[in-house]
């Protein structure tokens, strides 16, 4: 599998947001999910349509996991997925201090004002530019160890 070149980051500058930019980038290393990507991922941004919830970044390397190795019927395993997925968000909270978009920005996304004080304020890219980064290379990593046979 090619290495990610931070394709995240640039994807998210250019105006997508957190989780398509995570999902469109490890997608796009790994071969999976296509053109219905980006469409998938847009609600999970801000937290969940700008609600607050899990970090969008965090969801888009979850739903790349997942397009990569999640079930397709209700009788399959999703251990699998789970295992992949749950050293994503530990080692995010590490990183970042919290999977929450409302604790790692401190603004309530579903107002005006707290959707323009994150462009404002610099946290956009300084905070969310950082999950898109950590979320991305998570995910690659185990998506490596994955593909290596060490699961």
């Amino acid at each position: 599998m090619p290495e990610g070149k931070k394709r995240a980051k640039e994807l998210f500058s250019s105006g997508f947001n957190c989780a398509e930019a995570v999902s469109i980038s490890v997608c796009g290393v790994t071969g999976v999910g296509g053109s219905v990507v980006p469409v998938a991922a847009t609600g999970f941004g801000g937290g969940g349509g700008g609600a607050g919830g899990t970090c969008g970044a965090l969801s888009g390397a979850f739903l790349a996991v997942s397009l990569k190795y999640g079930r397709t019927s209700s009788d399959q395993d999703r251990r699998n997925t789970y295992r992949i997925c749950q050293p994503i968000f530990d080692g995010f909270v590490a990183e970042m201090g919290a999977a929450s978009c409302r604790e790692l920005t401190g603004l309530d996304l579903r107002t005006r004002e707290g959707g323009q004080r994150l462009r404002e304020s610099g946290i956009h890219e300084r905070v969310c530019a950082k999950a898109v980064e950590v979320s991305e290379r998570l995910a690659l990593e185990r998506i490596r160890i994955q593909e290596s046979g060490g699961g």
